[in-house]
């Protein structure tokens, strides 16, 4: 009620915010076509969340940009990363985190080859803008945008010079920290620098989140038509995962551990990312766009039996280049790419380590037998090696989209991709 009584206000002192608020004038996407295009001219249901939406929210969690908008759920059961995400009903089978939707990342993709997509790798107090495009993506982004697409853009080095500073504290052990610096060599090169921190012991048992991000971003003015932008970042996640209650336990207790028998169950995690993208903006009708990024990262998991200990290398890279011409008489505008990535998955799973068992006794998980079951475990540390994954993953896809401006008020998008998708899984079980 009081941020509505303090938007109502806003409005009320002045009528060209009224209007911007209404019609959003000067709202503009890049996601939905690959080039900057207003709001009103993208054929497709989209929504952005400007910087002066993003500066209005507390910049806790990326849930905040996006519970609000119309077609988007976004919930979290825990103050960190754990967003699960729904557009227009697109996601709606992941029981957690974000499937169907395609996640990207200044444009660089975030989102599995299976589909999953874990928000550990988005600092909310980086980000200059959100693009969400509701519903199939596919021509642009290929398969994994079945359900929509979202672009997280952080902030420009070449926009943000100067310094920042933002502080927050809660109940719970809630505390968030951000530093923000921004400056140039006084000649072409552009620099920014991005610290931040957030925490939080919760209310529940069993629910605690902590993380710290960092990021440097270069930008250089090669010359007045090309650019590169270098962004570097680090993140160190660690949530834990409080699990469901039944009817009873949540009448009786609304803090209290879940009595599910994998009741330590969490997601510990360290991402290495680095992207570079660079544009030429050849002639006043041709511009060639490059994108190469590595990511490399490790995620300790332990859930549902099993704890997953894995390290993950992806790289890849995007093309794009953008013709504008005349076809059939009309304004119109060609864009084709190439993506290519490639994923490196080793995953080894393994035993919990001391659990309560059915006779009452605490022991080591892998004594437990079927005539004394694991009742519940007692930690989330690893014992013995179950098993070990080797997943490598190649995809590859070629797409092109003509826009045609028919004429003021009409404009006609068309396209086909072409992707393909291999995988190659190993599984290799350990006998002791």
């Amino acid at each position: 009620m009081l941020k509505r009584a303090a938007l109502l206000s806003t409005l009320l002192l002045s009528g060209l915010a009224i209007s911007e608020e209404i019609f959003r004038l000067e709202k503009t996407q890049v996601t939905a076509t690959r080039v900057e295009r207003a709001e009103l001219d993208i054929p497709a249901g989209v929504e952005t969340v400007t910087k002066d939406e993003i500066e209005m929210e507390r910049q806790y969690n990326v849930s905040e940009f996006l519970e609000s908008l119309p077609g988007v759920q976004a919930s979290t059961k825990n103050g960190g990363y754990d967003v699960r995400l729904i557009i227009r009903g697109g996601g709606l089978k992941a029981p957690y985190a974000v499937r169907e939707i395609n996640i990207l990342l200044d444009g660089v993709p975030i989102t599995d080859p299976d589909g999953l997509t874990r928000l550990d790798f988005v600092d909310p107090q980086l980000l200059e803008q959100i693009d969400v495009v509701k519903g199939p993506n596919s021509t642009l982004y290929g398969a994994n945008s079945a359900g929509g697409v979202v672009n997280f853009i952080t902030i420009n080095p070449f926009k943000f010079q100067g310094f920042k500073i933002r502080a927050g504290y809660g109940n719970y052990g809630t505390y968030m920290y951000r530093l923000l610096y921004g400056g140039n060599n006084g000649n072409n090169l552009f620099y920014n620098a991005n610290f931040s921190y957030r925490k939080s012991d919760s209310w529940r048992e069993w629910n605690r989140f902590e993380t710290f991000q960092t990021t440097t971003k270069i930008g250089w003015l090669i010359s007045e038509n090309s650019s590169l932008e270098s962004t570097v970042s680090f993140t160190k996640s660690d949530l834990q995962l409080p699990g469901s209650l039944s009817k009873e336990e949540f009448e009786t207790d609304l803090s209290q551990a879940t009595s599910s028998a994998w009741r330590k169950s969490g997601r510990y995690s360290r991402i290495f990312f680095w992207s570079n993208r660079y544009t030429n903006e050849v002639s006043e009708n041709l511009t060639l766009k490059f994108t190469a990024y590595l990511q490399r990262w490790t995620h300790y998991h332990p859930v549902f039996g099993r704890i997953n200990d894995g390290r993950f290398y992806v790289g890849g890279v995007d093309t794009q280049v953008e013709l504008k011409h005349r076809l059939a008489g009309k304004n119109s505008l060609l864009i084709t790419g190439i993506q290519a990535r490639y994923d490196h998955y080793n995953t080894q799973r393994y035993l919990y380590e001391i659990c309560a068992l059915q006779d009452g006794s605490v022991d080591y998980c892998r004594n437990a037998s079927r005539t004394n079951p694991i009742n519940y475990v007692l930690t989330d540390t690893k014992d013995r090696l179950y098993d070990d994954q080797k997943n490598r993953n190649y995809t590859a896809g070629i797409f092109a989209q003509e826009t045609v401006n028919v004429n003021d008020r009409l404009s006609v998008d068309i396209g086909p991709r072409l992707d393909t998708v291999r995988f190659d899984i190993g599984k290799y079980p350990i006998t002791n």
